[in-house]
């Protein structure tokens, strides 16, 4: 029930519940030591800047313009990855892919083409603002 799946379950109720009750057979146990020791002992994205300005692979950020927790980092992650772009999804949260899987789908085809044809290069430095 947090407040980037909200959207999930005002769009689909019915697919929302599956994904709770799949998410609630999980292993407590397990669960809380992902939580603590992964997500919650993880350092945070800014320090990795370094590394991430070094990604030269075709990148897609795809981010529900409702999962206020992650558009900033996506934001982030587009300026400085010189290959990504970003796609944002209206009206959509954190579990983009179940709530708008025909969006997701063409979204991911659509750059999958591009990449593998090669036409999904850098950002011409021209068209950044400094």
């Amino acid at each position: 029930m947090s407040p980037g799946r909200i959207s999930f379950l005002i769009k689909d109720p019915r697919g929302f519940k599956e994904f709770y009750d799949a998410l609630a057979k999980h292993d407590a146990q397990g669960s809380a030591h992902t939580q603590r020791g992964f997500q919650g002992g993880r350092p945070p994205l800014y320090e990795f800047e370094d590394d991430i300005k070094r990604v030269m692979l075709p990148t897609l950020i795809i981010v529900g313009d409702e999962d206020d927790s992650c558009i900033e980092a996506s934001l982030y992650l587009k300026q400085h990855i010189a290959t990504s772009g970003l796609a944002m999804f209206p009206k959509t949260g954190h579990v983009l892919n179940q709530e708008e899987p025909d969006l997701f789908n063409a979204t991911l085809e659509r750059f999958l083409v591009q990449a593998e044809a090669g036409r999904w290069g850098a950002r011409d430095p021209r068209s950044v603002r400094v």
